[in-house]
């Protein structure tokens, strides 16, 4: 019996790599999606390296749209942030799938390939949603405000829209630091760099004297015998704690002040 072997294709991390890998990989039935950044070969595997062409992108792109539907393609593309190493493959496999059976995919929650997308883009937009609860920006001089975040998943493109519409005229930059990229607001228009060599100007005077007050507030408003530290758990993971002024700042700050 002839054995087949897995071709993997190393893509450049963008959506655009992303969708073109799958253009390219399509008629190779044991391909194998998967981001070259970080990625360790292995001797006697067979590897190709995705060239990003717009055409392609495009090609499979539109496809998307038009057999699958704007809602299926927003979920190929939540699940394409997440930081699953396999995200690539399953997509591949649930987009097989679903130009067989056409719109239909979506409802197909039994099978294997349209869970593993639906369970991804889940988890990503609820780390959206929690990012945009739980950001806390800080007041630098020339007016930049600043928050620092470390999501399991690529959110930042999916909240910067978010806080630019509420912060309008107020340029903010949002610092990934687990992935070292920064998503810039200038006022008209934001985009996601990277942060290598990203040198940020000394706290406002001010700032201080504002994270001091809050964490005063949040301190005092606590009914003390309702307290429930497990319960706050669940709805403040841990995880997140390190970026939130009011779990970091002393007890001792706030009484002094």
């Amino acid at each position: 019996m002839s054995h087949r072997a897995t071709v993997t294709y190393l893509y450049d991390g963008s959506f655009e790599g992303l969708l073109t890998a799958c253009f390219d990989a399509w008629k190779q039935p044991s391909a194998r999606i998967v981001e070259h950044t970080g990625f360790q070969q292995q001797l006697g595997e067979q590897y190709v390296t995705v060239e990003t062409e717009p055409c392609k992108f495009s090609r499979v792109y539109k496809a998307i749209l038009t057999k699958l539907g704007e809602q299926c393609l927003r979920t190929v593309y939540l699940a394409y942030l997440s930081h699953d190493e396999e995200r690539g493959s399953k997509i591949l496999a649930f987009l097989r799938l679903g130009f067989r059976v056409g719109r239909s995919i979506n409802r197909r929650l039994a099978d294997q390939e349209v869970l593993d997308i639906q369970s991804l883009a889940t988890f990503v937009s609820n780390e959206r949603i929690r990012m945009m609860e739980f950001i806390r920006f800080a007041l630098y001089e020339g007016g930049i405000y600043y928050a620092r975040i470390q999501p399991r998943n690529h959110v930042l493109p999916v909240i910067m829209s978010h806080f630019a519409d509420r912060l309008g005229s107020i340029p903010f930059i949002i610092h990934d630091a687990g992935r070292n990229l920064a998503g810039v607001w200038d006022t008209r228009e934001w985009i996601i760099v990277s942060a290598e060599g990203m040198n940020l100007p000394h706290l406002h005077e001010d700032e201080m004297k504002w994270q001091r007050l809050w964490k005063r507030f949040y301190d005092k408003v606590a009914v003390e015998g309702r307290i429930n530290p497990k319960l706050r758990r669940q709805m403040m993971p841990k995880r997140y704690w390190d970026n939130l002024c009011e779990m970091n700042l002393l007890s001792e700050e706030s009484r002094s002040f």
